[in-house]
């Protein structure tokens, strides 16, 4: 594709037009570009032109010298001149040109400043220039729709969008239909191919893939008629990526890419910057080839490429030239062009982020580092390190499958192959091996003796000799056991010594776990010599000492657990002080990775209560500190919810608030309250647009940045929550639907979402820092859980569940002391039972429970008669007696006309008790928690900052569907609008707004909500615990619903109370009840002052009795408190209780807030 200029027929611009041509050409000209702007200067100077032509050879030669020097003030220039041309130019014929390179010009200022804003308007001018001038030559759109799908493609690079990616690859589409040159084609086959395998590696469809397969075939076959052999090159190595990613493979495959990848070598010179791409697309694939047939020379060949791959890795130091041919500004003027190059090819690219992250971020290990790169759809740069012993498995395991079972050793070859690349190897089990005879007879007849990886062949039948040492020892075959697990440390031992004898860097592993293999015998073997544990902490201390910095995993784990283990025989204080001071050194080392420092803490922490090491409360501190730190990484609410649950965050809180209590440090035990809670809370804060926006004048960039990633990861998030096939099932078991599936997503997901992370998070650290959080509700930014409780806003019972015992805690100022009330009747057995009756008793009612789908506000026909009176009053009753009683005495309180307040703060299963019910409602005498106090329940997060101000006016907004699609009648939501309406009505100057049915859309509820201090929803909702933000309110259809997404964006400023008279709007969590985004808790983080909400899932005709009661209480007073809400909801439930209904139906009412 030529270089496209305006035409000029002056003699004065001809010999600058030349000396730009000739720099073009071969850059390292550069006098010659220098030459051209010195003659154009002087041009522009003497008068002698002021057309359109020179403006635009200037400012092209300007930005070219810009980019060559990194300096943006010539690009700015440049671009000034380009504008200029615009502005005196009469050719319309040739606007779109000077508009594409506008266009080129804002993108490369985009790669110098990383401006988020010249990037947006780059690709903008293309799409206006592409959709204006429609009438040029086919050559000329082909030159513009190429620049547009690139510039996407490039973004997608930056900030992975799937909807740049998609319409990239169209418009590739549309390229290629219109390239009539070989050269033009050729470009088009390797853009749409490249385009095709990164759009792969995110939908799993294999049809896009096998096309790239064959668009990169026709590459191939018309290279060697162009001349060109970089670009040849580019196709070859692209074709052999191409069919390695295959799911299914045979040798076959693997030899033809070897074959590619050799003639790609051959034709790139030894001296070219490209000559890194070929080496590891051939290392690789030679790589995979060895480990299927151990020819020699395959291995012999490998070495020599890795080597000459490293030493030109390791002495990287990119010239002017380099970094000006891997520009954008050099793609888009077609600039000593290579074709491909944006295919996220470049090794410099990916290097030059390699080197930024390990600044960034130490903590990460090389092989994690180059999956964060840009290269995320292409090759990595890999060491055979790491990778022996799991191609060794690989290799005896495709050996071991019958030819009969061609399929399947397809298949593990194709794993192979992704595995070599980088992703995880999907292994088969290899023949049963029953015996140490069996395992030992398998494995030492396939060591090859001076082979490379002799070692792992030993390591191998050591991990095997492991496995069944566990399986003996759980049958209590001791004796065999004990011979099982000796010849296992003789192997490896063995692996050991050959890879201290290569100098293998990650020797430590395997030591790491000969340490323990003998922690495991002297545990199972009790009257063992001492020198076992001896050897324990010997290996251990050799482990660290030749551990790698950025590889450690659990190195010190085993070398402080083998001081433990000898404790436990010597009862010596310094092996255990040794354990605790290995465990505290390394958890100082911030530069660790979240998952492995709470491994530590949670060895820490075990020890330290085991032993009742003084200790105990910095290792509940320090575990406390990793779950946060963990929990905080998490990109999505999803994953979110799955780590508190697999790390159980709400579990460690309580057993810290536990030893606290247990040893009278009650100030610390609301420390570790205040440490611990609202961090899902933090994270949604930390991403949530609306504070973003907060940083908008400030640093706008950042913010466009954030927006754009946070974009990509909800897409990730989605793809994460297809299903997928298990990695822990064998091929038996899904070949059938496997090998029928066309979708393969996943594969590479990891790596995807590892960069995602690493830019989010660092960007967000980066935007925030040095700003003002004032105005920003920061769950962390309290020293203790009393700096979080709102002025007003006592007494708070905190209620706090661990394994063995619960307790109260009673905060009655923030200068009081805190009181501590035991809980005798209630263990955590007695609440897990409340809370499992409770559900028991709806569910037989045929009420709406927590993870039952949509919840809904039972109709007409709900059977609430299902339940005895007795059976849930005799539940409220055991919360009476074994929790409330005993607080309500600590309280001293007594039946009053004016009743107090009292707050209440669960935790753990707490928070599914209906606390603000309890007492005795049978016989003569009923007693009720209702009689001493009007209850609230105070969330997971910050709400000290909000201020309450009385309202003379009030403006309430009523929002009610009679009618959803699919879900049952609610006939009383619109007479609960009228009453709520009745009573508006009499309060002087006050307004009120009515959304329903067929007016209660999406739309205009968002533009009435900012205007409201009252916001009262009747209808139907849907609680998602998986993914909290998708919770919704369901409006007419149940497709034309409210998220949570959405009203947690939104800027309420006049927002008071919300009044949720649906189902389930402040349920907890079964695992992290206190910490769950349900809709009443969400409103709350969105700006209201309070929330009434409901447990679970109320009658129909209640809706209109409890508002009526509410209402008419809530706006008796000349002028409106939010904090009166809980008097009022307390008046509506008692008068509905006295209309003599069961429980269940007044108990779920509940208020939330201040």
């Amino acid at each position: 594709m030529s270089t496209h200029n305006l035409s000029s027929t002056s003699p004065s611009l001809a010999q600058p037009q030349d000396l730009y041509d000739s720099f073009c050409a071969n850059i390292t000209n550069i006098g010659q570009l220098n030459t051209c702007i010195e003659i154009c200067r002087k041009l522009m100077e003497n008068g002698a032109f002021h057309d359109v032509i020179l403006f635009h050879l200037l400012g092209k030669a300007l930005c070219s010298q810009a980019v060559m020097q990194s300096n943006a003030q010539n690009l700015d220039e440049g671009l000034e001149l380009f504008h200029k041309a615009v502005v005196v130019s009469n050719l319309s014929s040739e606007l779109w040109l000077m508009m594409t390179d506008i266009a080129s010009a804002l993108h490369a200022r985009w790669d110098l400043m990383g401006i988020l804003e010249d990037l947006q308007d780059s690709i903008s001018l293309r799409q206006l220039a592409l959709s204006h001038f429609t009438s040029l030559s086919s050559q000329i759109q082909l030159h513009m729709i190429r620049g547009l799908s690139t510039a996407l493609f490039l973004r997608f690079t930056q900030f992975p969008r799937l909807i740049d990616l998609q319409e990239a690859i169209a418009l590739a589409e549309q390229a290629l239909s219109l390239s009539n040159s070989s050269v033009d084609r050729f470009e088009g086959l390797c853009t749409l191919a490249q385009m095709l395998l990164a759009q792969w590696d995110y939908d799993g469809v294999l049809h896009g893939r096998e096309h790239a397969i064959i668009l990169l075939r026709e590459a191939v076959f018309i290279a060697p008629t162009l001349g060109k052999p970089l670009d040849w090159a580019l196709a070859l190595n692209g074709l052999s990526e191409a069919i390695q990613g295959c799911v299914f493979l045979s040798s076959e495959d693997i030899k033809e890419c070897a074959n590619l990848d050799k003639k790609a070598l051959a034709l790139v010179p030894e001296s070219h910057p490209e000559r890194a791409l070929t080496l590891a697309a051939m290392a690789t694939t030679l790589l995979v080839l060895f480990t299927l047939e151990e020819e020699e020379n395959d291995w012999k060949q490998y070495q020599s490429l890795h080597e000459e791959l490293a030493a030109i890795v390791a002495s990287m130091t990119q010239e002017p030239n380099d970094q000006f041919k891997e520009s954008t500004w050099a793609l888009f003027q077609n600039i000593d062009h290579f074709i491909g190059r944006h295919a996220l090819t470049s090794i410099f690219l990916q290097s030059n982020y390699i080197k930024h992250a390990e600044m960034e971020w130490k903590k990460a290990d090389p092989a994690y580092l180059r999956k964060l790169g840009p290269d995320l759809f292409l090759r990595r740069l890999l060491d055979p390190v790491r990778k022996e012993a799991g191609c060794v498995h690989a290799r005896l395991t495709i050996h071991s499958i019958p030819l009969t079972e061609q399929h399947l050793h397809l298949f593990y070859i194709g794993h192979l192959a992704w595995s070599c690349r980088g992703s995880p190897f999907i292994g088969a089990t290899l023949p049963h091996l029953k015996s140490r005879d069996e395992i030992k007879t398998f494995w030492l007849s396939k060591v090859p003796k001076n082979h490379p990886w002799e070692f792992a062949y030993y390591q191998g039948v050591s991990e095997y000799l492991g496995v069944l040492f566990f399986s003996l020892y759980e049958r209590n075959l001791m004796d065999e056991a004990l011979y099982t697990i000796q010849d296992s440390l003789e192997y490896l031992k063995k692996a050991v010594d050959l890879q201290v004898s290569m100098n293998h860097p990650l020797v430590y592993q395997n030591m790491s776990t000969i340490a323990w293999r003998y922690i495991h015998m002297a545990e199972s073997f009790p009257n063992m010599p001492r020198q076992i544990v001896d050897e324990a902490i010997k290996y251990g201390l050799m482990t660290v000492q030749y551990s790698i910095p950025t590889g450690r995993h659990d190195e010190n784990k085993v070398y402080a657990h083998a001081y433990i283990t000898r404790f436990d025989l010597s009862r010596d204080l310094d092996d255990l002080d040794a354990a605790v001071e290995i465990l505290r050194k390394e958890l100082e080392d911030q530069t660790q990775r979240a998952v492995v420092r709470h491994d530590l803490a949670d060895l820490w922490v075990e020890t330290a209560n085991k032993y009742n090491h003084s200790s105990q409360m910095e290792a509940h501190i320090s575990k406390i500190d990793c779950l946060i730190t963990q929990a905080l990484e998490a990109f999505n609410m999803v994953e979110l919810t799955e780590d508190l649950s697999i790390y159980d965050i709400s579990d460690a809180l309580a057993t810290a608030t536990e030893y606290c209590i247990s040893n009278g440090a009650i100030q610390d035990a609301l420390y570790m309250l205040g440490r611990g809670r609202g961090a899902l809370w933090l994270r949604l804060l930390q991403l949530q647009h609306r504070n973003l926006r907060l940083l908008q004048k400030s640093k706008p960039n950042e913010v466009l940045k954030l927006e754009m990633l946070l974009e990509a990861a909800e897409m990730e998030r989605k793809i994460k929550a297809q299903p997928r096939l298990s990695e822990k099932l064998t091929f038996r078991v899904y070949q059938n639907t496997l090998l029928k599936k066309s979708t393969f997503p996943h594969f590479n997901s990891i790596s995807r979402w590892r960069r995602l992370d690493f830019d989010t998070r660092r960007l967000l650290t980066k935007a925030w820092r040095g700003v003002s959080t004032e105005g920003l509700e920061d769950p962390t930014a309290w020293r203790s859980f009393v700096d979080c409780i709102p002025e007003g806003s006592f007494p708070v019972v905190v209620l706090n569940a661990a394994k063995h015992r619960c307790d109260a805690l009673i905060i009655r100022s923030k200068q009081e002391l805190i009181e501590h009330i035991m809980l005798p009747q209630c263990t955590c057995p007695q609440l897990d039972s409340l809370v499992k009756r409770k559900g028991e008793l709806l569910q037989n009612a045929g009420i709406s429970v927590r993870n039952a789908g949509i919840s809904d506000r039972l109709g007409l026909k709900a059977k609430h008669s299902l339940i005895a009176k007795d059976s849930f009053e005799a539940l409220l009753e055991d919360v009476w007696h074994m929790i409330v009683e005993p607080v309500v005495k600590a309280l001293h309180l007594e039946h009053t006309q004016t009743l107090p307040r009292v707050w209440w703060y669960p935790t753990g299963p707490f928070w599914q008790v209906p606390l603000h019910a309890a007492g005795i409602y049978r016989g003569i005498h009923p007693i009720s928690v209702q009689d001493y106090f009007a209850s609230s329940y105070l969330p997971a997060f910050n709400m000290s900052r909000r201020k309450v101000v009385e309202r003379p006016v009030v403006n309430l907004l009523a929002v009610y569907q009679s009618e959803t699609v699919g879900l049952p009648s609610l006939p009383d939501a619109s007479r609960e609008a009228e009453v709520i309406r009745d009573i508006v009505a009499e309060k002087k100057n006050s307004l009120f707004t009515e959304l329903g049915d067929m007016q209660a859309t999406h739309l205009a509820i968002l533009k009435a909500l900012p205007a409201a201090n009252i916001v009262h929803f009747a209808l139907h909702a849907q609680q998602d615990v998986e993914a909290p933000l998708e919770s919704c309110l369901l409006l007419q259809s149940t497709h034309d619903n409210l998220k949570l997404s959405e009203l947690m964006e939104m800027y309420l400023p006049n927002a008071d109370l919300v009044f949720l008279s649906a189902c389930e709007t402040a349920t907890g969590h079964k695992v992290m009840p206190e910490e769950v985004i349900h809709i009443a808790a969400a409103m709350l983080f969105v700006g209201f002052k309070g929330a009434i909400g409901t447990m679970w899932s109320i009658m129909d005709c209640d809706g209109p009795v409890i508002a009526q009661e509410t209402y008419r209480h809530l706006l008796a007073k000349e002028n409106f408190d939010p904090r009166d809400a809980a008097y009022a909801l307390h008046h509506a439930v008692k008068h509905l209780r006295h209309l003599n209904v069961p429980p269940v139906r007044w108990v779920p009412f509940i208020h939330i807030g201040i």
